[in-house]
């Protein structure tokens, strides 16, 4: 299970990982799970990012709570064990407004604060499943790039999205 600020890197190329690992994000409302994969290299990432901006943070105990720093750190953490810039790829998920619009304005900054950053750094997005009113659930397996995405509604609502 993935907890807010925190993040996750697996080499799912190592024999190590054969056992076919994955990241949960419980719950997912207004915040943001980022996916960072290069799937030529079979290294894949996911951040679950709270705030779009470290901006006004005092303490920067956990940079994945930040768009911003989430961003430049898992690009960073990717490159460092061997994926290429230019082979990255971005999924995006969240950002809905679940609290009849107490979040209505984090939930748009955040999705439209991931989006900038990964432009900056010429990332493509090649998911993205944002906004609404309803929370998700995201499992993310990067040994077979496999993404559940499951929706709380009435009833739930599977969907494989890559």
């Amino acid at each position: 299970m993935l907890h807010i600020g925190h993040y996750t890197i697996i080499d799912y190329s190592k024999e190590r990982f054969r056992s076919k690992p994955r990241a949960i994000i419980y719950g997912l409302g207004s915040c943001i799970a980022l996916i960072l994969f290069d799937s030529l290299k079979k290294i894949g990432s996911i951040s679950h990012i709270l705030l779009p901006s470290s901006e006004r943070a005092k303490n920067i105990n956990f940079p994945h709570k930040y768009a911003d720093l989430s961003v430049k750190c898992l690009v960073y953490e990717l490159i460092s064990k061997g994926a290429y810039l230019k082979n990255i790829k971005a999924i995006i998920i969240g950002g809905s407004s679940i609290f009849n619009n107490m979040d209505i304005g984090i939930s748009g900054d955040n999705i439209e604060a991931v989006k900038t950053h990964l432009a900056k750094l010429n990332l493509k997005i090649v998911r993205e499943e944002t906004g609404g009113n309803q929370g998700r659930t995201v499992i993310y397996e990067p040994f077979n790039n496999n993404l559940v995405l499951i929706k709380f509604t009435s009833e739930k609502d599977y969907r494989r999205l890559y």
